[in-house]
């Protein structure tokens, strides 16, 4: 017994010292801002922010190495800008400033809408003197992100607080273990975010589910329609003053000799809409659609009245979609690193 003992200890010895020194080893090679997921803090304007330096990130708490004393291009957005599903050096700002060779701060934040690209644009892009200045705006979501700013709905922190406690292990590895990050990363992770996303609501119309070559992904039509649907009088309301947050950014730029475009980024159902029109899609889907057509309409014509440049990147993902996986196997809205560099690409494209 006493054998039987030692023989434990020494393998769990054993395989701590081996899982530390994997963990050690993989910070020289990959460093934390790449993987590892920040710390979340309260802000008194925007609601929540990242922690200072958290997992690499730098001093205002955003997903770039330093805060330059200059940037040629300002990217503001939500998770989309961010890169959520791909790593810091695989999201699109930093995909562009590769193919431009110039420099590009990332001011991206998962929860975060027009109005806070508002306060980003006047209280942090302007600092750094840019040229440009790129607002990603997500059909997903900025809209009911608008309102929710608008009417001081601060109801995102917590949140976040709630997907740490629903998956407290999972998540301190998160920001504490590139070694599992990069699990995450890779085609073992996808395979189980597959199986999470099949077996979460699987007798719900909620979300379906397609598995034919070129694709492989989950899509959560309800979901986005909820953020979409003009009958309801908050996404509505979001609308109008997402236009007038786009509107004052405007301003703001021609006022600082600043050029603003608006990066107009649909949701993922409406970039696979072509390529599953052959197939019986759910009733929410179709209304998705019409909706995010509607809305995209009424953004364009806004944008056009008040002579600011935008750069639509659905023709360019809906032609990627039939010659490559760019979003996630799973339900995750957000592009993976191929669909991040069909941003960048028609970015840089319109840019010349």
């Amino acid at each position: 017994m006493k054998k039987f003992l030692i023989n434990i200890l020494v393998i769990i010895v054993s395989t701590s010292f081996s899982l530390l020194l994997a963990e050690g080893i993989s910070r020289i090679f990959y460093p934390p801002l790449e993987y590892l997921m920040p710390d979340i803090a309260s802000h008194e304007s925007l609601g929540h922010v990242i922690a200072p330096y958290s997992a690499g990130h730098d001093a205002w708490g955003f997903r770039n190495k330093s805060i330059p004393d200059q940037s040629d291009i300002v990217a503001i957005g939500d998770s989309q800008t961010y890169g959520d599903s791909a790593t810091t050096s695989n999201s699109w700002p930093a995909q562009l400033e590769k193919i431009t060779g110039t420099h590009v701060y990332n001011l991206g934040l998962g929860g975060y809408g027009p109005g806070h690209y508002l306060y980003l644009t006047e209280h942090n892009a302007i600092k750094l003197k840019p040229k440009k200045i790129i607002v990603g705006l997500y059909y997903g979501n900025d809209l009911i992100d608008s309102y929710n700013f608008a009417h001081n709905v601060k109801n995102d922190f917590a949140s976040f607080k709630e997907k740490m406690t629903k998956h407290p292990i999972r998540f301190w590895l998160s920001g504490h273990s590139v070694v599992y990050r990069l699990i995450t990363y890779s085609n073992l992770g996808d395979i189980i975010r597959l199986k999470e996303s099949k077996s979460k609501n699987q007798n719900s119309n909620s979300q379906f589910a397609y598995d034919k070559p070129p694709l492989h992904t989950v899509f959560t039509p309800e979901k986005r329609l909820s953020a979409l649907n003009l009958d309801d009088g908050k996404v509505y309301e979001g609308l109008q003053l997402s236009l007038s947050y786009l509107d004052k950014i405007n301003l703001f730029c021609l006022q600082n000799n600043i050029n603003l475009i608006v990066l107009l980024i649909p949701t993922k159902e409406h970039v696979y809409n072509d390529l599953l029109s052959n197939i019986d899609v759910p009733a929410t889907f179709k209304q998705l659609i019409t909706n995010e057509t509607s809305v995209d309409t009424l953004v364009k014509d806004s944008l056009k009245l008040k002579h600011i440049n935008y750069i639509d990147v659905l023709p360019a993902l809906t032609e990627a979609a039939y010659h490559e996986q760019i979003y996630p196997v799973n339900d995750d809205g957000h592009p993976n690193l191929n669909g991040y560099n069909v941003i960048a690409r028609t970015v840089a494209q319109q840019l010349r």
